[in-house]
């Protein structure tokens, strides 16, 4: 691209992207395809056979109206961090993300090819520090994986007083045209060194000042000045009769000075030896790369017209050749839509031959519910409202089937400015629009078991709900949960695990009726909307097919396995009004069913059973807890199995009720967390450990680390930043000496914005470690990126590892991942010699369980944390 056209697209993205109305149908008009000073010479030196020929003036039309048929994306971006601020609409069809997905953190960054990240990245930083405009080709990665070639040009944004607030520019896709633009780009080089050598046409460069910068052989044929003696003489003092003098240079005066054109037509020009030579003469004014004026003169000698021509000819077979053997589709067609002229690749994204596709309009091959679109487009064009269209369509293909394209038309005008046809380009995107596809259903549907999912669950039961209430009908909710499904997840593993709850799944939705919902939230909890329900008899005789159902074995891993469920039923309108209750009472419901025995179900009711009512109890008595300081710290030695020496400490809550007694953490977990009481419970744990720490400082008993577990709820809905700092402030100790435990499920939602949160915890000094570590699925990608120190090697895995050979290889893998990543391992439940053997002969950092000691109060636990080794528990 010429630095004149960087300049123009940069300057229309400044004023785009500070407040101009930005219209991304007109944004394929903006990029040019620049031919080079040949096909600029070419294309002036057939305005000056218009007399001969207008045929060759069609062919420059098509291919300057052709330059304007590509899509550009006008972007914003802060200079500090790199991140985008803004992207025009064109931005999604570019890499397959949503305009939103480009203004996250890293995106543009991320989203670089690797290969060509650091030299990007580089050379943008040292531009903006040097506050230059610049312009730079390199590849990004779109949403499936695919090479996408770009053209960045890049402006500096100045507030009043010169300082840097911005940078706003223009990328260009130019992967979908590269093949014909290097067409084009060949096509320079050897249209320059046809004009070098062409016999019948003398061209002639001058600068500002007249003077001869380009002298080709025909010039020296014609005029008998040899190009060494040309250079850098004057137009007037070669060839200008002296009669014409004093008007040539007035001429090109004018034109710097006002624009003037000078106009074409046959003139008696000097030779070296005096002699007159007639020609046609036309004049080309322009600027070069650097913004100089230059003139460029086509002089043809009158008996070389004919030679010309056959010249032109050649120039559009050309053409045709770089039309036919574009990778986009293309085609000219009518303005009411009838097809004129089109290239092999759209012959192929159709399914049709080209005599076939000849015969056919732009109504018999777009998919009818997009063509009253389409239409609109085309009549906003030729009304005058614009000057071309992109749209995103379905065609019918030969064989019936459909294919989605990405469709951008450009109107074509002759002299007058009148439409003549329009030309379109086409691109299939069907692998995109697939992809999307599958990311809406990803969205609303459960990966293992490819049931709805909570967001489409809700959806579906405020609708039967809608409707029961319309009729004056019942609907229903059920609650399933898999009893004793932690059982098999932990003796088989998590593949047997998922291999069940297909199967669970699948006999779900053969018990129900088609118009009923099945959905999986998670675990091993599915929820059943059942609609248009007549009477309560009608849900029994339902759930009692679940339940036959479910008794049959599960054919799994080779063996013949049993399970079952219990099913917690809400009715609407008797139990609740709205889907938040009728959850919230059909889960009640199912509590009661497996506290009744299991593989049972029961219908909720306002008298709620004694286990529930124990439950509201807890949850009651545990809002008071903090108040009544009921709550206390116990700690367990984390201990490095190389020395045997003291790493730290794990801070675990205990409870011990006024009312209810020593209240197990198992029981009222739970609760807190249902009830949300665990945000205001996790703030009190962190604010006693930094206490702690404090304390043991002070005493003397040295810098003790310890490990404070901080609930999903606690992290999403409080201010985990803040008050992780307010706690370590308040007590003025050192962050290193507070290490957070993360669960590793937590890490996969909203990965982003926990990945952010974890890096501003990070930043605090504080150590971070992912507890449970093997239980949830944890993406390797996000990991390495996570900010971690330690891994936690959940209990479930060290139990058996000593004698099971596959808990042995998950807890081995997870030792070698933690290496890799340079991150520690340490190991919870450890609790006989057997297990502390295996760990330590498989390289494990550290260990924390029985083995060493149990949880313990302060005063316990004090006597372990002087010691140089911490022994076996007695």
């Amino acid at each position: 691209m010429r630095t004149r056209e960087c300049g123009w697209l940069a300057a229309l993205s400044l004023a785009s992207l500070s407040g101009c109305a930005l219209d991304a149908d007109w944004l394929v008009l903006l990029p040019g395809l620049s031919f080079g000073l040949g096909g600029l010479l070419l294309a002036v030196a057939g305005l000056a056979l218009l007399v001969a020929s207008r045929r060759q003036a069609g062919m420059i039309r098509r291919m300057r109206d052709f330059s304007d048929g590509v899509g550009v994306v006008l972007w914003k971006m802060d200079p500090a961090s790199g991140r985008y601020l803004q992207v025009s609409r064109r931005a999604e069809a570019l890499l397959g993300y949503p305009c939103e997905a480009w203004l996250a953190e890293d995106f543009w960054r991320e989203h670089l090819h690797p290969e060509d990240r650091e030299f990007a990245c580089n050379l943008r930083a040292t531009q903006l520090a040097l506050g230059l405009n610049h312009e730079i080709e390199y590849r990004m990665v779109d949403a499936g994986g695919h090479e996408v070639a770009v053209r960045d040009t890049a402006s500096v944004l100045r507030d009043q007083r010169g300082c840097i607030t911005g940078l706003a520019g223009v990328l260009i896709d130019v992967s979908a045209h590269r093949a014909l633009v290097q067409a084009l780009d060949e096509s320079e080089s050897r249209f320059r060194k046809v004009m070098e050598q062409i016999p019948n046409i003398a061209v002639q460069g001058y600068d500002s000042e007249r003077r001869v910068v380009f002298w080709n052989s025909a010039s020296e044929r014609v005029y008998g000045w040899s190009q060494q003696e040309a250079l850098g003489k004057r137009l007037e003092d070669l060839i200008i009769p002296d009669a014409m003098r004093e008007d040539v240079i007035e001429l090109h005066r004018r034109w710097l000075e006002y624009g003037e054109a000078i106009p074409a037509g046959e003139l008696a020009l000097r030779t070296k030896g005096g002699a007159t030579v007639p020609v046609f003469s036309c004049h080309v004014l322009t600027r070069n790369a650097h913004g100089t004026a230059e003139m460029y003169c086509l002089d043809v000698e009158m008996e070389d017209v004919k030679r010309t021509e056959a010249a032109w000819r050649e120039s559009e077979r050309r053409f045709q050749l770089m039309f036919a053997k574009a990778e986009v589709g293309l085609a000219l067609r009518t303005l009411d839509g009838r097809l004129t002229q089109v290239n092999p690749k759209i012959c192929s994204i159709l399914g049709y031959p080209e005599d076939q596709l000849l015969c056919l309009d732009l109504a018999a091959l777009t998919y009818p519910d997009d063509l009253p679109a389409e239409l609109e487009a085309i009549a906003a064009c030729l009304d005058g409202r614009q000057s071309s269209y992109s749209l995103e369509k379905r065609y019918v293909r030969h064989d019936g089937s459909t294919v989605w394209a990405q469709v951008t038309s450009s109107l074509i005008r002759d002299e007058s400015g009148g439409a003549t046809q329009f030309m379109t380009v086409v691109e299939d995107i069907s692998q995109r629009k697939d992809r999307e596809a599958q990311i809406a259903w990803l969205a609303h549907h459960d990966s293992l078991t490819d049931l709805p999912n909570r967001a489409l669950l809700r959806d579906r039961l405020e609708r039967s709900i809608a409707r029961a209430q319309r009729r004056e009908r019942r609907a229903a909710l059920l609650v399933l949960d898999l009893d004793r499904f932690k059982t098999i997840n932990d003796s088989l593993g998590h593949a047997v695990g998922d291999q069940l709850l297909q199967q669970v799944a699948l006999r779900l939705r053969n018990a129900v009726r088609e118009t009923d919902t099945v959905s999986r939230q998670g675990g091993d909890e599915f929820l059943i909307v059942l609609g248009e329900i007549s009477d309560l008899e009608d849900i029994a005789r339902i759930v009692q097919k679940i339940l036959e159902r479910m008794e049959l074995p599960f054919e799994l891993a080779g063996q013949s396995l049993s399970s079952s469920v219990s099913i917690g039923i809400s009715v609407f309108p008797d139990d609740g009004a709205d889907s938040d209750t009728l959850l919230k009472n059909a889960d009640s419901a199912m509590y009661c069913a497996k506290e009744g025995g299991r593989n049972t179900f029961r219908f909720y009711a306002e008298a709620m059973n004694e286990s529930a009512l124990e439950r509201l109890k807890m949850e009651s008595a545990l809002r008071l807890a903090i108040e009544r300081d009921e709550l206390t710290l116990h700690y367990q030695p984390q201990v490095e199995l190389a020395g045997r020496s003291l790493l730290g400490v794990e801070a675990l809550l205990r409870w011990n009720s006024a009312t209810l007694g020593s209240v197990p953490p198992g029981r009222f977990i739970p609760v807190a967390e249902d009830s949300g009481l665990i945000v205001a419970i996790g703030q009190w744990v962190l604010a006693q450990a930094c206490e702690q720490v404090r304390r043991w400082r002070k005493e003397g008993v040295g810098d003790i680390c310890i490990a404070v577990n901080l609930s999903a709820l606690q992290f999403r809905r409080s201010d985990i930043v803040a008050t992780v700092r307010d706690a370590i402030e308040g007590s003025a100790i050192p962050a290193h000496l507070i290490e957070l435990e993360l669960t590793e499920s937590l890490l996969m939602q909203n990965a982003e914005d926990v990945l952010r949160t974890m890096r501003e915890l990070k930043a605090l000094g504080v150590r971070l470690s992912i507890d449970d570590f093997g239980t949830g699925y944890s993406s390797l990608s996000y990991l390495k990126r996570f900010p971690v120190d330690r891994l936690k090697v959940d209990r479930s895995f060290v139990k058996d590892a000593a004698e099971n050979p596959d808990d042995a290889a998950i807890v081995r893998a997870i030792i070698q991942l933690g290496k890799s990543l340079k991150l520690d391992v340490i190991a919870e439940g450890a609790e006989t010699a057997a297990q502390i053997d295996f760990l330590t002969a498989e390289g494990c950092h550290s260990v924390q369980g029985y083995y060493f000691a149990r949880p313990q109060p302060e005063r316990e636990i004090r006597a372990l944390l002087t010691l140089a080794a911490i022994p076996p528990a007695t």
